[in-house]
């Protein structure tokens, strides 16, 4: 708009020429109440516009042209700017700055078309201010912005608050963490440095956020660097013998060629024939790391009678790694899936039986046995039968002995009388012979 003013101003002068030398003795003046600043508070980030109202204190319209000079310097800022201004009355012009941050101070003039009746005291005037730092461009000024460089690290933890580059300074070196190849000092080049602003810490060997010195397992194996070397593994190296499976998941850390024991017998699985020590060679196995349910009924033949109830009793067959476990029996041609089962055979002659128990993955183990069914009427009768044979032979056998004591008794007796007759009679003959033998001593006294 003002340009157009000037092309019309300059328009007038060309064909009204006297019109203007009529119009002489205009005052055009300027003072520190008309020249002001938008924003009234600038800052460094945002251009800076510079108003200026020229007033004309003559009684004749106008002309003129407006400057703009840094005071400091006397740089011109901006192009002239023409007026054209009425008597008594005013006309504004402006130009745009983008302003240095710090105290500053603008001259503005004014130099009117014709100086006739014009008071050259009046024609220019100044205007003193300050430019805020906005080191961000954010449109904040520092003194309002708590993070001037906007780097994230808040100006009262920034060693460099003006710097967005750096922050801190761990190692109190003036130089900045970022522009320092060894930031906190301890020897370790920020390259190499897990912790490059912590001077205990250096490396993280298992990058578990803790550094070597704190960690008490350096590689993260899951043992302690105390226990690896008392094993001889590597504290900072989480498969010693770079088999593929770590140290803590290795039954044998230092054995390249070893690495599980399933069974725990103490021999590696690639050098174990037995890997679940199932006792079914692993070739023959169709789960060699998975041991066979163990079945508990060792019976090899059963011995029973026709028509008796039979029972058949697996129930505390287990799996050694604690799996569910499925039974199946096998007899006489029938199937049975109950850990314990009743059967009776009604009919006599030997069977085969069989159980199997199987885990939840399939694995099983089969155990077979003989069944033998005896008809036992016919051993009874037999044995009843003996049973009276035996009897009546020992009756016979007790009453014929019975009779000969009799016998012998009887005969004991009869010589126990003649003993006792002729004792009898031995005693007479005694009596008589002394009876004798006195009367004959008697007859001889005589």
């Amino acid at each position: 708009m003002k340009k157009h003013i000037f092309s019309l101003t300059i328009l007038v002068l060309l064909f009204f020429p006297c019109s203007l030398l009529a119009a002489s003795g205009g005052d055009l003046s300027l003072d520190q109440s008309s020249v002001w600043l938008s924003p009234k508070s600038p800052i460094d980030s945002k251009p800076i516009v510079v108003y200026a109202r020229v007033k004309n204190n003559g009684a004749s319209d106008s002309i003129g042209m407006v400057s703009f000079k840094l005071k400091s310097t006397g740089e011109k800022i901006g192009s002239d700017q023409p007026v054209s201004v009425i008597a008594g009355g005013t006309d504004d012009v402006f130009i745009s700055w983008n302003g240095k941050h710090g105290a500053n101070e603008i001259m503005v003039s004014i130099q009117p078309w014709d100086a006739t009746g014009d008071n050259p005291n009046n024609n220019s005037t100044s205007i003193k201010f300050t430019v805020e730092q906005d080191t961000d461009k954010d449109t904040i000024a520092n003194k309002y912005d708590p993070d001037d460089d906007n780097d994230g690290c808040l100006d009262a933890e920034d060693v460099f608050p003006l710097n967005r580059a750096e922050c801190r300074d761990s190692d109190g070196d003036g130089l900045g963490d970022n522009a320092d190849e060894d930031a906190d000092n301890d020897g370790c080049l920020n390259t190499a440095d897990a912790f490059p602003t912590d001077s205990t810490e250096c490396l993280d060997n298992d990058k578990d956020g803790l550094g070597n010195n704190k960690d008490d397992d350096d590689d993260g194996d899951g043992i302690s660097d105390v226990e690896e070397k008392i094993l001889g593994t590597d504290p900072l190296k989480a498969d010693t013998d770079d088999d593929q499976v770590n140290d803590k998941e290795d039954v044998f850390p230092l054995d390249p060629k070893e690495a599980k024991d399933s069974d725990g017998d103490g021999i590696g699985n690639n050098a174990d024939t037995d890997d679940d020590n199932d006792v079914i060679l692993d070739q023959n196995d169709e789960f060699p790391y998975n041991p066979a349910p163990i079945i508990a009924f060792n019976k090899t033949q059963i011995v029973a009678a026709v028509n008796d109830e039979i029972t058949f009793d697996a129930s505390k067959s287990y799996d050694p790694k604690g799996e569910s476990v499925k039974f199946l029996w096998k007899i006489d041609n029938q199937e049975f899936t109950q850990p314990k089962i009743t059967y009776i055979f009604s009919k006599t002659g030997q069977y085969e039986g069989t159980i199997k128990v199987s885990d939840e993955l399939g694995q099983n183990r089969v155990f077979n046995f003989g069944i033998i069914i005896k008809d036992y009427t016919l051993y009874s009768w037999i044995g009843v039968s003996i049973i009276i044979l035996l009897a009546i032979i020992i009756i016979l056998k007790y009453i014929s002995k019975a009779q000969d004591k009799q016998g012998n008794k009887n005969n004991q007796e009869t010589k126990f009388s003649e003993t006792e007759k002729n004792e009898k009679t031995g005693t007479n003959v005694k009596k008589t012979k002394k009876s004798f033998s006195g009367f004959k001593k008697r007859k001889l006294k005589k």
